[in-house]
């Protein structure tokens, strides 16, 4: 499909900065005059982010993938699993679901030495695969992909720690049905926190 093509050339981008990634870890810290460093050193995170891109919740893992000054970029992966249920049914169906992140990280030198806090800016998509099994003899099974932008801030110190997000993380998609045939976009307003450390 189209849709799989694209998450395919997502991830193929997102896995070759990675790679660059690896030959800058070898770079010396970036440093204040006041020898503060603002890289950061301990690249990798786990955190469960509630709403979000994972739309109700989604474990994931977060990866730096290289510093510039006090610029970074990083990636994010994740994915979520929500039963479907209702009191006449039971649990008739299921929503898998997997966020893909881009990120870009800018530490201010005075938000950042009082605070630990560090801007980000991200874009990304959450691909969803819906089953509902009401009817045993024939699934109904829907795919989904929708757009993420994020702003917000994180607290991430140079070296391993707690690892917290707050962003406002507003979802755009297309519905292309019968009430809406020529799939017209549609922006809703959304957020998410998360919570989770570094290493």
């Amino acid at each position: 499909m189209k849709l799989d093509r694209h998450i395919a050339s997502f991830i193929f981008i997102a896995l070759s900065f990675s790679a660059f990634g690896q030959v800058n870890d070898a770079r010396v810290p970036q440093t204040s005059p006041q020898g503060i460093s603002y890289e950061i050193k301990k690249k990798n995170a786990i955190y469960l982010e509630a709403l979000g891109n994972g739309v109700f919740y989604s474990v994931n893992y977060d990866r730096i993938l290289f510093n510039q000054k006090q610029s970074a970029i990083g990636i994010r992966v994740g994915y979520s699993y929500v039963p479907l249920f209702n009191f006449s049914d039971g649990f008739f169906g299921s929503v898998n679901q997997v966020p893909v992140e881009l990120n870009f990280i800018y530490t201010q030198k005075k938000l950042f030495e009082k605070l630990g806090i560090r801007e980000e800016l991200g874009i990304g998509a959450t691909y969803q695969r819906s089953v509902d099994n009401t009817n045993s003899d024939f699934p109904d099974m829907h795919k989904y992909c929708l757009g993420f932008l994020r702003i917000g801030i994180r607290y991430q110190r140079t070296n391993a720690g707690w690892f917290y997000r707050i962003a406002f993380t507003p979802n755009i998609y297309s519905i292309d049905d019968d009430a809406n045939p020529n799939g017209a976009f549609y922006f809703f307003p959304y957020g998410g926190i998360s919570f989770g450390r570094s290493f």
